[in-house]
């Protein structure tokens, strides 16, 4: 390959290439790939990065993008599609898919409008769960119903494969290159490029220019621009979303101008002090068994700036307050934030949120400014971190950019510097995945470190990866700590560091005012602190976040989330666990709201069961507020001597009786909590109940009645 070929996009002051240079892809004809993801957590955009980089190394020319960012023509454009998606909630598409979803699904399409399309598919889904990989069988079904051709047979991950999503997709993957190139036969004297070669970067990122964004005079104030200048001569925008539009956000069951009903969990009248949290999920176990210590108090002042996230609303912090007893070693956060209203242009009027049962809050933390100063000093971007950056819009062979911005990052562009990008918007502790190791170990110029990190993009070392990354939950930051050879340049930050996504919070309670100008909304976030094998404590991103949040903060949020579905002439039979009791709550809050305004009558308590360990430790709710919309509570102290039941479960058969009433009257139920054992152990207990009760002869048949009646929101 010729030298000069090969060379690094962007001058020597935008960090130098220690490990070699990139090469330069071959642009050929008929040879274009269109790659859609849908994705809630980001696993399946990750998925089709690494779709991409293989389609590349085959000379294909990939542009990625979510499903919403295309329009149904768009794919009449490219010699080939793939679609990757995750399945969420109830067999549900996720957020970033849902708008192109309902565009397939137009009735006044032609059974023929795609059949100049050839489409490959591939899913991510938890066979644990009925819906299992609903979301790809429904893409795929709609788009053969519409002409599409399918390339590759569909393939489905399932997170319970012994080798979790890899065990289906590396081979799907090698499959789909290999149709690729029969299909799609190299000319000659045109190779694949080998994998032991430098890709250019997916989304390239350069140095400003000094003088790129000179300063703004001052204007008169009814005619000021949106950009503004910061007293440091940084320029910054002040971002105002459009409202949403369409959506039926002011719905009769929210108009609660009496007190909020918030107070139905208790609250101890304690401050959080300086408590250390988190991972993703309650520890089953007491911390003592992780040997967990304090670490010594974070002196870190609250992040700035907000960056611009699309369809969001501007909240307000107004508590944060333990919600379980200082002795107990689980805190639990009782976090109560204001939505400010929207101003609609169309509605001459103020927006509010729409919420119901089953919505969350999306809370986009950030990164700690030591973590990001001990990144910068391992790359070696100490000269360049508060320079203005941008990203490019052209490869270094003039070819279009496969995506200027990384979906799902939201930069303050073209203000941002390197070290706010890493700050605000980059995700330096996130747990490394193959596709990490498979791109830094370019950047080693150390034979040993470049040698051990290759060997954890082996399929066949699997196992290593994971005991290396996974178990003891290892962050990216933490690899490159160890591997000091490696040194990433800086226009290859966004595509090796993910970008950090909002986390997902369930609402027990939204109140919006008499004047629509603000809604309540409250949350319940359970901060964990806990040691793994290294020996060192790990705190969650969103939950350290959380940690330091002040009153008076201001940050903008998402209403993520699919509402629950469940109809209101049936009784329901709740079960909760935990923080799963927190949408609970507004869920009976709005069945008792709707009930009143429609004049629908039961005849019966809807029925609700709660776990926790202690009724004085962590006990979250308060029955009697609960019974005042009529249902009826029963407990579970998996850690109190007392309690007639140990478990949930237990709960269920000790009181088969309430159960087998509200069953024979058509009840449906509801779990939420944790994702582990319980769910399944629940529906067992309904089972057994069932059978005890004489209501079905066989375990199939009473299984057979339950499926459609359950309704499952667990992580």
């Amino acid at each position: 390959m010729d030298d000069s070929a090969a060379t690094q996009n962007g001058s020597s002051e935008s960090g130098s290439m220690s490990a070699g240079a990139a090469v330069v892809e071959v642009k050929l004809p008929n040879r274009t790939v269109l790659i859609l993801y849908g994705t809630e957590t980001g696993n399946s955009q990750d998925l089709a990065e690494d779709l991409a980089r293989r389609l590349r190394r085959i000379h294909f020319s990939p542009t990625l993008d979510e499903m919403d960012g295309v329009q149904l023509l768009t794919l009449l454009k490219y010699t080939l599609v793939v679609f990757v998606i995750s399945t969420t909630g109830q067999g549900d598409m996720p957020r970033n898919s849902r708008s192109f979803w309902k565009s397939l699904l137009r009735k006044r399409l032609s059974p023929t409008c795609l059949e100049r399309l050839r489409f490959a598919a591939f899913g991510l889904g938890d066979s644990k769960y009925p819906e299992f990989n609903f979301a790809i069988r429904k893409l795929h079904k709609r788009l053969y119903q519409l002409g599409a051709k399918p390339f590759l047979e569909t393939g489905e991950a399932d997170e319970q494969h012994p080798e979790g999503v890899d065990g289906t997709f590396l081979q799907w993957a090698e499959d789909l290159s290999n149709r690729a190139i029969q299909a799609h036969p190299l000319p000659e004297g045109i190779d694949p490029i080998p994998d032991n070669e430098l890709l250019p970067p997916l989304y390239g990122l350069d140095l400003a220019p000094i003088n790129m964004f000179p300063e703004i005079p001052e204007e008169d104030e009814s005619q000021k621009s949106p950009w503004k200048m910061d007293e440091d001569g940084r320029l910054t925008f002040d971002f105002a979303p459009e409202p949403l539009e369409g959506e039926d956000v002011i719905r009769a069951h929210f108009l609660r101008t009496n007190e909020s009903t918030s107070r139905i969990f208790r609250r101890d009248d304690h401050r959080v002090s300086d408590t250390q949290v988190d991972c993703g999920n309650i520890l089953r176990d007491h911390p003592a068994a992780y040997g967990v210590l304090d670490p010594p108090p974070q002196q870190n002042s609250l992040w700035e700036h907000n960056i611009p996230i699309p369809q969001s609303w501007m909240a307000t912090v107004t508590d944060n307050d333990r919600g379980t007893n200082f002795d107990h070693w689980q805190d639990v956060r009782s976090f109560g934030l204001e939505l400010e209203s929207k101003i609609s242009t169309a509605k001459k009027k103020d927006v509010v949120p729409s919420i119901r049962a089953g919505n969350t809050l999306v809370i986009f933390p950030k990164n700690y400014a030591q973590d990001v100063q001990r990144v910068v000093e391992l790359m070696g971007w100490e000269d360049y971190a508060d320079r203005s950056v941008t990203f490019r819009s052209e490869k270094s062979d003039g070819s279009g950019n496969l995506m200027g911005i990384p979906k799902g990052l939201y930069p303050r562009m073209p203000s941002r510097t390197l070290r706010e990008l890493l700050t605000h918007n980059l995700d330096i502790t996130a747990i490394p995945k193959r596709s990490f190791f498979d791109q830094i170990w370019h950047f080693s110029s150390d034979e040993y470190h470049k040698g051990r990190l290759r060997e954890f993009t082996d399929p066949k070392l699997r196992d290593e990866l994971f005991d290396y990354t996974s178990r003891p939950r290892r962050t990216m930051l933490e690899v490159l700590e160890e591997f000091t050879s490696v040194k990433i340049p800086l226009q290859y930050a966004a595509t090796i560091f993910p970008p950090i996504r909002g986390r997902h919070y369930s609402i027990s309670d939204a109140l919006v005012s008499p004047d629509y100008e603000k809604t309540e909304v409250r949350l319940l976030v359970a901060l964990v602190k806990y040691k793994t094998v290294l020996q060192k404590t790990r705190h969650g991103l969103c939950s350290r976040y959380i940690e330091n949040v002040q009153e008076g903060s201001r940050f903008r949020v998402q209403v993520g989330g699919t509402p629950w579905r469940v109809p209101l002439q049936v009784p329901v039979i709740a079960v909760a666990t935990g923080t799963g009791v927190a949408p609970m709550s507004l869920f009976f809050k709005d069945r008792d709201q709707e009930r009143g305004e429609t004049n629908i009558a039961i005849g019966c308590q809807d029925l609700m069961f709660y776990g926790c360990r202690h009724p004085e430790k962590d006990n979250l709710i308060t029955a009697d507020n609960f019974e005042e919309l009529n249902v009826l509570v029963r407990t579970a102290f998996s850690r109190f001597d007392g309690a007639n039941s140990k478990y949930v479960q237990d709960a269920i058969r000790l009181y088969e009786g309430e159960v087998a009433e509200l069953l024979q009257n058509n009840a449906h139920i509801v779990i939420c909590g944790s994702s582990g054992r319980m769910p399944e152990a629940v529906k067992q207990a309904f089972v057994d109940v069932m059978l005890k009760r004489d209501l079905y002869k066989t375990e199939d048949a009473a299984r057979n009645f339950l499926k459609p009646r359950v309704l499952e929101d667990t992580w």
